[in-house]
């Protein structure tokens, strides 16, 4: 995961307290952004949007980079009180930062920031 993408949307939630963004390309809509008091709902609608957000450098990661880089933004995001839950098409796949209930999950991630709310789904989505 290109940590810079992410970034970019925390500091988006850092700027502007509360609204919508709906990003589109060629009658294509491919996320919607929603920001409400330090919680960001990053809903990713087209895959291959996500896919490409995964991708560091235009090539594959593998699940334990990811899961890497997605520790250093989440222990960012809880420093700073925000979080961020990730959904494809609706479902919630991951919640990063201080609202993430990790449970069971922290076994697989080794994080209490990082929760995985559906794992098969989370692979499914970017690595298939």
């Amino acid at each position: 995961m290109n940590g810079a993408n992410l970034q970019t949307v925390t500091w988006f939630a850092h700027l502007v307290k509360s609204g919508k963004i709906n990003l589109s390309t060629d009658k294509e809509e491919l996320l919607q952004l929603s920001v409400k008091d330090r919680q960001i709902d990053l809903n990713i609608v087209e895959t291959k949007f996500l896919k490409d957000l995964m991708k560091d450098n235009n090539k594959k990661t593998s699940f334990r980079e990811v899961l890497k880089k997605l520790k250093t933004l989440a222990q960012e995001l809880k420093n700073q009180e925000t979080s961020i839950t990730i959904s494809h098409k609706g479902e919630t796949l991951l919640t990063l930062g201080s609202d993430a209930r990790p449970h069971l999950s922290q076994l697989l991630t080794g994080s209490k920031e990082i929760e995985i709310n559906n794992l098969q789904k989370l692979i499914q989505t970017i690595f298939f």
